[in-house]
């Protein structure tokens, strides 16, 4: 925070903002009851709730869900190789391409090219591989 603003690193799509904002409104500032945000949180044992000053009431804090990381339905292996079209280029000059959720980079591919890659390291769902056949 700088001052009575925030500043992000990176860019960050409004509606992005808009949402996890909008979320934590919900959860720790307006009441569930009268919908007012003149609420406050209160300790009460290992439990913290959220007292409504407008109407009495309190509620304890929803627990937040982790978000299932959902893993690409179709695997990429190392040392295997696919056929894909590079989408776009790279800021480094390496083609882009898509299989099911991976990004993977290809060295020295050119934009439109339907070539065989041989995948050689997967890093989470972004790929790095290399041109074995045009």
């Amino acid at each position: 925070m700088d001052g009575s603003r925030v500043v992000f690193q990176g860019k960050i799509p409004a509606k992005n903002i808009q949402d996890k904002l909008k979320e934590y409104i919900d959860a720790f500032v307006i009441c569930s009851e009268c919908n007012r945000p003149d609420t406050h949180l209160v300790k009460q044992g290992r439990t913290t709730l959220i007292r409504c000053d407008a109407c009495g009431a309190f509620r304890s804090i929803k627990s937040r869900k982790k978000k299932v990381v959902q893993q690409p339905s179709e695997t990429l292996k190392e040392g295997s190789t696919y056929d894909l079209t590079i989408k776009d280029i790279g800021k480094k000059g390496d083609g882009i391409a898509y299989f099911d959720k991976y990004i993977v980079y290809v060295a020295g591919a050119i934009k439109g090219a339907m070539v065989k890659v041989k995948i050689e390291k997967i890093s989470g769902t972004v790929a790095f591989g290399h041109i074995v056949e045009v």
